[in-house]
């Protein structure tokens, strides 16, 4: 084919027909720009087409990823509301007179700080390699990137709550235990093993004002952990909403 021009020209030029080559030359520019932006509509076609493929799956890998987290916190959170209405009423038992002293507690139960530990490898990856850009959806972006904010208020309580609970409240009646060396082995060794006089230890705690404000600031970080969880509660709902409106679009292109 290219033989098969070349020849053409030159019969043109030897025959002196210019104005026919000078045609038949703007014909051969305008074949071989037509290749060109033939060529580079193919693999623009091809790359938008591997970029949907990839967006496509970043998506269903977020979406699992904060479904399963979501479903995780809504334990937690069924955990810490339940720790809280158990505070609720062990405050009250102690703090109210009418109750009879054989239903009183004989000790302090447990102050409920474990923390939510989520995963979130996918999320991560997209926000610090700076992929969150190539999303088109700019409500999900605003979502995902104010996300990190709202997770983080949460868990600063819990950790403040976890803190509070290691340093102050689970220290003040009991005693630590202290470690015997037997050989090689270490084993804890409680200074107050008998049952009776470490009811006694919590029974005398429950009348020091100290460790009742102590208490009472236990069942404080317990409402703030549940108060502080309404925003992440909606995050999620709005996050998973836009990924599932994403995700059906591409699906559907």
């Amino acid at each position: 084919m290219l033989r098969f021009f070349s020849g053409m020209r030159n019969d043109l030029l030897n025959t002196g027909r210019l104005r026919k080559y000078l045609t038949y030359a703007l014909g051969e520019i305008i074949l071989v720009m037509i290749g060109i932006l033939l060529a580079m509509q193919v693999n623009n076609w091809n790359e938008a087409r591997k970029n949907k493929t990839a967006e496509l799956k970043a998506l269903k890998d977020l979406r699992k990823e904060f479904a399963g987290n979501q479903a995780t916190f809504q334990e937690h959170l069924h955990y810490k509301k339940e720790k809280e209405l158990l505070w609720n009423e062990f405050i009250h038992k102690l703090s109210d007179k009418n109750v009879p002293e054989a239903v009183k507690p004989k000790r302090r139960i447990d102050p409920g700080s474990i923390t939510w530990n989520p995963s979130f490898g996918t999320l991560n990856s997209l926000l610090h390699s700076g992929n969150i850009d190539h999303l088109e959806n700019d409500s999900l972006k605003v979502a995902l990137t104010n996300w990190e904010g709202i997770l983080e208020d949460f868990m600063e309580d819990e950790r403040i709550h976890l803190d509070f609970t290691r340093d102050r409240l689970s220290t003040y009646p009991v005693p630590r235990p202290l470690l015997e060396i037997e050989g090689t082995k270490r084993t804890p060794h409680f200074l107050f093993q008998d049952e009776e006089e470490l009811d006694q230890l919590f029974q005398q705690a429950f009348r020091d004002i100290n460790f009742q404000n102590l208490m009472i600031e236990n069942l404080y970080w317990l409402n703030s952990t549940i108060e502080e969880s309404a925003p992440l509660h909606e995050s999620f709902n709005l996050i998973l909403r836009h990924l599932d409106t994403e995700i059906k679009k591409l699906e559907n292109q």
